[in-house]
């Protein structure tokens, strides 16, 4: 059935799930990274203690070894980010080796503080001093393949990001962003730079149609559906996850009647598509849902609360 700007009547199972961000630790896969690592923060100091004197009460700096010691906690702190969050590859290998680099630079310059060094050694101006040029020249090179990686996942996120970014408001089962995010992005990009004359809003509901149970749509298939979704939409729209199987479009700078269309291709899409579920019993889907122009939200909006929030209030009021 086509979509109008009327709604019709629907009872939505809203699936409860644990919302834990579960983050995978990448650490077992760099045990030749962490044993470099562990190696530059102990050789050093046993180096120091059994080659060199130890300096006097009198002789020590506390605010160098403070500023010194700072450096030492954040690159390691770096380093440790790095071991636990990345896999494998060039990008995650450059920037570990640039970071170690400058961390043994920045424990060198620790350990001076406390232990007496004859500086006039050539072999002691090349351990102090090569550590941070290679480590700066490394990281470059890593930082600039890190652009190329954010640049390739960029791209493939234009949907789901629009001109906005906040990965507090991740939803952490489609990979798309949930309902605070488009809160924010009407309130700080829409409403802020004047562009609610031309934007609609497509809020719709999914509604796995399987007659021997009541069906919790699986987070797979929410993934699935929003990978659906976005083919369906244009390169400068955005798409979100409300809550449960509710989903929200914004259609930036079109009409209501443009958007009708668009969100009749989306149904059409979704409604085409199958599921099988795990006892092999074929799931088919139903949308149910209404577009609205954003500007006439805004109109009507008298008691000023968040757009979003008004616009599901009175999504809600025309369901009942």
């Amino acid at each position: 059935m086509p979509l109008t700007g009327e709604l019709r009547p629907i009872n939505v199972a809203v699936a409860q799930f644990d919302t834990t961000v579960t983050m995978r630790n990448y650490l077992s896969l760099h045990l030749i990274k962490l044993s470099a690592f562990i190696a530059s923060s102990i050789a050093p100091v046993i180096l120091f203690i059994y080659q060199y004197p130890w300096k006097s009460g009198t002789e020590i700096n506390p605010l160098d070894i403070l500023g010194e010691g700072a450096l030492v906690f954040v690159f390691g702190l770096w380093i440790a980010v790095i071991l636990l969050s990345r896999p494998r590859g060039i990008v995650t290998n450059t920037l570990f080796w640039g970071l170690l680099f400058l961390y043994l630079a920045a424990v060198w310059d620790l350990l001076d503080e406390f232990f007496l060094i004859d500086h006039y050694y050539l072999t002691m101006k090349v351990l102090e001093s090569m550590p941070s040029l290679v480590g700066v020249l490394v990281l470059s090179g890593g930082l600039y393949l890190w652009k190329q990686e954010q640049d390739y996942f960029n791209a493939s996120r234009i949907k789901h990001e629009k001109d906005f970014r906040d990965h507090a408001s991740h939803d952490v089962f489609t990979g798309i962003n949930n309902a605070q995010y488009m809160e924010d992005f009407l309130t700080y990009t829409v409403t802020s730079s004047h562009h609610t004359a031309s934007g609609s809003i497509f809020i719709f509901d999914v509604v796995m149609m399987d007659r021997e149970r009541d069906s919790i749509m699986p987070p797979q298939v929410m993934i699935d559906l929003v990978n659906v979704t976005g083919m369906s939409i244009r390169s400068n729209d955005l798409i979100c996850r409300y809550s449960g199987q509710r989903f929200v479009v914004y259609f930036d700078q079109l009409s209501h009647k443009e958007a009708l269309t668009l969100a009749n291709g989306i149904q059409q899409s979704i409604e085409a598509l199958t599921y099988f579920a795990s006892d092999d019993r074929a799931v088919r889907f139903r949308v149910d849902g209404a577009v609205y122009e954003v500007a006439d939200l805004v109109e009507k909006n008298q008691t000023c609360e968040p757009l979003l929030r008004h616009m599901i209030r009175v999504h809600n009021s025309a369901l009942t």
